[in-house]
């Protein structure tokens, strides 16, 4: 989300990459712009939400929805202000659909910065391709696979590579600066205006309810520990699904949203819990059939018969 609108990604899967529950593997960015910015105006809010029952517990304010059924979603204007990538003329204005994490970041001139899989794009306001950074490697100013573009204090860009954890940071017109060195076990959950990165650590646990957690910090460049985040919950694989969780920085408070239980908490970067909004009817699960689909979408067609029945039979066990 951008502080003026939002940023959608969308397209096909690759055959061959488990489907993420957090997002799918995107080749065209959408841009949709709310009320408010004096560009196209958003259709608005329809019907009423859910009234929440809120309470406080220890000095946490919980807020718990019986239920979302029948809640309808915030609704953005259905044009587009910007579309980038999908097919096109000029194949290097497309996005590369192999890439699971595109994301996109705006400058304060307006240019627009997309991660691609082992490259950055500059694109301008009306979605004009401007220049390209990096390549695919393992050097200075090369990527393996990127997971995502921040951008810093001045205009500055942090990417973060997910294949080995390396970060670097380039300019505003895709100069490669510097190069460091993995930070942590995994730099896995982005990182905050002035440069650090939260990064999950490698002792992995599971509660009785098998929920996997793990101890998360906030990371200088150089892997120095600014202050611990306490135990929040890591990326759990379940066959083609990939339960992921959303941790992003908001000011001095960072939220977390489980991708498995769909529980969102606030706490200060400090660690102090400070709210929980969930909701209390259970998600409705993946249905048998879909996934199925997502388990034959990932096996080739192209293997022996007998080798890819026995992989879809595990898959689905």
């Amino acid at each position: 989300m951008r502080a003026d609108g939002l940023i959608r990604g969308g397209g096909a899967m690759n055959s061959q990459m488990p489907f993420r529950w957090r997002l799918l593997t995107p080749f065209v960015l959408t841009v949709l712009l709310p009320v408010g910015n004096g560009r196209p105006a958003a259709a608005g809010v329809q019907g009423n939400p859910p009234t929440p029952a809120i309470r406080d517990s220890a000095g946490v304010r919980i807020v718990e929805y019986r239920s979302l059924r029948g809640a309808r979603p915030l609704r953005v204007d259905v044009r587009p202000f910007l579309d980038l990538g999908g097919l096109r003329l000029d194949e290097n204005e497309e996005l590369d659909s192999r890439q699971p994490w595109l994301s996109a970041t705006e400058l304060a001139n307006g240019t627009i910065v997309v991660n691609e899989l082992t490259q950055l794009k500059f694109f301008d306001g009306r979605g004009k391709l401007l220049r390209t950074a990096g390549r695919h490697g393992a050097g200075p100013g090369e990527f393996n696979q990127t997971r995502e573009v921040c951008r810093l204090r001045g205009d500055t860009l942090l990417v973060i590579d997910y294949s080995d954890g390396r970060l670097s940071l380039w300019d505003d017109v895709g100069r490669h600066l510097r190069t460091f060195a993995r930070p942590g076990p995994i730099p896995l959950a982005g990182c905050l205006p002035d440069g650090t990165v939260i990064v999950q650590g490698a002792t992995v646990r599971a509660n009785a309810s098998g929920d996997r957690f793990s101890e998360y910090s906030l990371n200088r460049l150089d892997g120095s520990v600014v202050r611990r985040l306490g135990q929040l919950p890591t990326p759990v694989y379940a066959g083609p699904i990939w339960l992921e969780p959303s941790i992003v920085a908001v000011g001095d408070e960072l939220y977390i949203g489980d991708a498995k239980t769909f529980e969102v908490r606030a706490q200060s970067l400090s660690g102090h819990l400070l709210r929980i909004i969930r909701v209390m009817e259970a998600p409705r699960p993946v249905s048998v059939e879909a996934y199925r689909k997502l388990v034959e979408a990932m096996v080739p067609g192209n293997v022996l018969d007998s080798r890819r029945a026995a992989t879809l039979a595990r898959l689905m066990a």
